[in-house]
């Protein structure tokens, strides 16, 4: 994983910390606590890390480096949105791009259009998301030891496999 305190250098000129993305906490917690004998330190490190694979911010970038990042078009920034206009991104998709000012450019895609994944996501990968939500919201009895612990496990390997799949795709390094 890379240093995330170190600041972005532009010639001499530090412009912001770095901070990490909601994927790279959701990974640093979910590898903090994976082999924690906590329950719900096992559940709030997979309904984190799931709740990020999920969402953005994400980005998507036109063929001459500049990033858009992601936004829903019905949302206060795309409608206030200036300079608005259609923009093919180098992957060939066309999106509704916009800026709100200095360095704020965003892109959107119409309501009745289909987002587009937030990453390509293998067969295997979409049933291993799917196995990880249906253990997360499977019921358990507290007061009975065994399936407490059973279920703690359940909870361990389905974290333990998204990670793997993470790491597979090599996000969060």
């Amino acid at each position: 994983m890379t240093d995330l305190s170190m600041s972005e250098r532009v010639g001499d000129t530090a412009l912001r910390p770095v901070e990490p993305s909601d994927l790279e906490v959701a990974i640093s917690v979910a590898q903090q606590l994976l082999h924690s004998d906590q329950i719900l330190s096992l559940q709030e490190a997979l309904r984190l890390l799931l709740r990020a694979l999920d969402t953005g911010p994400r980005e998507v970038r036109h063929a001459n480096g500049l990033t858009f990042t992601v936004i829903p078009a019905d949302s206060y920034d795309a409608r206030m949105a200036r300079d608005v206009r259609e923009l093919t991104m180098e992957d060939g998709s066309v999106w509704t791009v916009g800026t709100r000012g200095a360095g704020s450019t965003f892109a959107w895609r119409p309501a009745d259009e289909p987002p587009a994944p937030r990453c390509p996501t293998p067969h295997h990968d979409e049933y291993r998301v799917r196995k990880a939500r249906e253990e997360l919201a499977t019921p358990v009895d507290l007061s009975d030891g065994r399936a407490v612990a059973r279920r703690a496990g359940r909870l361990e390997v389905a974290l333990e496999q998204l990670l793997e799949m993470l790491a597979e795709r090599g996000e969060g390094q």
